[in-house]
């Protein structure tokens, strides 16, 4: 399991795993990309959730959300929420979907591929 994630997101991630439990506890440096701000199921043969994206501003203001957009990805085991996060750890080549829970962020989607 270590070497698939380190293989997914990068080598330099600091990385936990539990013998009894399918738990990574990962650690790097990262960004918020933005948010998914609307998220519609498809069909049960498609298998896909069409998500509305708005991007954070990179000028630096705190709270700066600009520019809107939408994927259609293929749902996850948890299917992605409104109010989730787009969000890259440094060097990985694809952003992840995560959520904030309670005093932790849990993966949704470990690589999100964009349209």
């Amino acid at each position: 399991m270590q070497r698939l994630v380190k293989f997914l997101l990068n080598e330099e991630i600091t990385l936990q795993t539990r013998s009894d439990k399918e738990i990574a506890i990962i650690k790097g440096k990262g960004y918020v990309l933005g948010r998914a701000i609307s998220v519609q199921s498809g069909t049960a043969w498609d298998n896909k959730q069409s998500i509305g994206v708005v991007w954070k501003d990179i000028s630096g203001q705190v709270d700066a959300w600009r520019w809107t957009d939408h994927w259609a990805l293929q749902t996850p085991a948890r299917p992605i929420l409104t109010g989730d996060l787009i969000y890259i750890i440094q060097r990985a080549l694809k952003p992840m979907i995560s959520r904030f829970c309670k005093d932790h962020f849990s993966i949704v989607m470990i690589t999100a591929t964009p349209p």
